[in-house]
């Protein structure tokens, strides 16, 4: 390429050089200003009068601290720490507008020097990004929402990446694995956590519901296998999040139905031995009348079975809680998607008031709508 020769090139006087600067200044797309060392307008881009709501009159000329009357002493003393040669960036602070009003910015100051190396005054850039700003306050306090949310859905849940990686995991999921958060998230996948004869099954089931909505079961049952080794029944319900290849699964331990029905088909005797001393009262409302109690049932409420059925468990949560219990359990009777586990007051026959955790399942009873209710005393 041909080098141009430095006597040919044209001669271009300082007023010329000058008029070629203010120019360039003027009409840059960023908000910039050009001061002295009074901090007079020397020079400013249109859209630093735009993104600051200045008037159109020109500017140069006038003193920074008359356009801006309400700077606040920090930004001047950065001026005259600029003015003595200081580079000074802020990625982001408030900026008291001319209305009264505040805007967040980011502010770079650099020195202006002449071609001798003497400061004549300084250059500011700054940028509004109140917007911006604003965007990622909601978004942290939206994302702040969720997670309160799915910390406290009061069943264990999960969130899963596409190549199997559980990213996100709640406090009931450490309770139901054994492991701790931090041995979890990022690092162990669903499917350790599955035994070997009901993985091939999941796995389909995660791949088609990433290719084909809708095509995969959302609610199904599965062997879970816990720190210890020990195997659990898991009711779980899973979804696909919305514009992602991520999934979100809630996983009931229903290990305590599944010996009950396991019991039942062996004899009802057994059943009866399984379901009696079970942890949790388990109780199955229809309508709103108890159907069936077991053992742990009566020494939850101080009643005996044959005085439980038929009564209305309603009976036995405090009056504070009584109408979104009541409405709790409508919704579900109705086939609405709620949350497995609850946290109530309950009233056992003495009067007492005792917290107690509902996990509840949509079963059908006898060819109608019920609730299976696992109670445990908190």
């Amino acid at each position: 390429m041909e080098r141009t020769d430095m006597k040919n090139r044209p001669e271009v006087s300082p007023d010329e050089q000058e008029d070629v600067f203010r120019a360039l200044v003027k009409y840059s797309p960023g908000a910039i200003a050009m001061f002295d060392r009074e901090m007079r307008y020397v020079a400013h881009s249109d859209r630093w009068t735009k993104d600051f709501n200045l008037a159109d009159e020109d500017l140069i000329g006038k003193l920074h601290y008359d356009v801006f009357p309400e700077l606040p002493d920090t930004w001047k003393e950065e001026h005259r720490r600029c003015l003595a040669g200081e580079i000074i960036r802020h990625q982001q602070e408030m900026f008291p507008r001319t209305d009264g009003t505040t805007d967040w910015v980011r502010r770079e100051l650099h020195p202006w020097r002449d071609k001798n190396g003497a400061i004549q005054g300084l250059i500011m850039f700054a940028e509004v990004i109140t917007e911006r700003v604003l965007a990622e306050k909601e978004l942290l306090e939206s994302e702040i929402r969720y997670r309160n949310v799915f910390e406290h859905t009061g069943t264990a849940t999960v969130i899963m990446e596409e190549d199997t990686t559980i990213s996100l995991a709640n406090s009931q999921f450490e309770k139901l694995s054994g492991y701790d958060r931090v041995e979890i998230e990022g690092k162990k996948k669903w499917t350790e956590f599955v035994v070997q004869e009901d993985l091939a099954r999941m796995k389909a089931y995660h791949d088609v519901r990433r290719k084909e909505t809708g095509k995969a079961p959302n609610e199904y049952e599965f062997r879970f296998i816990d720190r210890s080794g020990s195997v659990k029944h898991i009711f779980n319900r899973v979804a696909r999040i919305p514009k992602t290849n991520r999934s979100i699964a809630s996983l009931l331990d229903i290990t305590a139905l599944k010996e009950a029905q396991e019991a039942l088909r062996n004899s009802e005797e057994q059943y009866r031995l399984v379901v009696d001393n079970a942890n949790d009262a388990i109780i199955i409302a229809q309508g709103e009348q108890i159907k069936f109690a077991n053992k742990r049932a009566e020494e939850l409420t101080g009643f005996l079975r044959q005085e439980l059925l038929n009564r209305s468990f309603i009976s036995f949560i405090h009056p504070k809680d009584r109408p979104a219990v009541l409405e709790r359990h409508q919704k579900r009777l109705a086939g609405e998607g709620l949350p497995l586990r609850h946290t109530v007051q309950a009233i056992n026959k003495k009067g007492e008031t005792l917290w107690v955790e509902i996990s509840t399942i949509l079963i059908e009873w006898k060819g109608a709508p019920a609730t299976l209710n696992f109670v445990r005393d908190t």
